[in-house]
């Protein structure tokens, strides 16, 4: 997170250092979701659940020609979720948990090309078309515990499953826009 954060602050200082030039594009763009739910099913088990996807998007480009922009492009985003399902069954005092995580996270890197139908900072509406591959690194993981205890006439029973694993990928994306 200090790294997303220093790199923000950095194209933040860039963009307004070369603010009126219109050789410079600088494009910054995001999202934040946090939500998170809880309820009852019934007497015995509740359900609670969160989900936090943060999102961050970044072009870095130069003029080539009063029609043309080339740059960079980065891409952060990470989607995690969290599930938390609890039965306590009071007669037979036993508690059963299941926890389950999932993530995923991704780092794009890559250039664009930007071509504007008329020449660049000539009027205030202009369209454009856009070509932007990418290399993407791609990280998914999981964890998921189950834990069942049982206090059971004296004697304490406890069992706990757990099940992790992690995936990397890589990809190649290419993006096509009009605007």
């Amino acid at each position: 997170m200090k790294k997303l954060l220093t790199v923000v602050l950095a194209a933040g200082y860039f963009c307004c250092t070369y603010a009126q030039q219109s050789k410079v594009l600088v494009e910054i763009g995001g999202a934040y979701r946090n939500t998170s739910t809880s309820n009852i099913v019934n007497e015995n088990t509740t359900n609670s659940s969160t989900f936090k996807t943060p999102k961050l998007h970044t072009q870095v480009g130069i003029g080539v020609s009063s029609h043309a922009f080339l740059g960079f492009s980065y891409r952060f985003s990470k989607a995690a979720q969290t599930q938390l399902q609890e039965t306590v069954y009071d007669q037979y005092n036993t508690i059963e948990r299941n926890k389950n995580k999932f993530s995923e996270k991704i780092n794009g890197f890559g250039a664009f090309y930007r071509y504007y139908v008329r020449p660049f900072g000539e009027s205030r509406w202009n369209a454009f078309a856009e070509l932007n591959p990418s290399y993407q690194k791609i990280q998914f993981s999981s964890d998921i515990r189950r834990e069942y205890q049982s206090n059971d006439g004296g004697s304490n029973s406890l069992s706990n499953t757990v099940t992790t694993w992690k995936t990397d990928q890589k990809a190649l994306d290419l993006d096509v826009k009009i605007g």
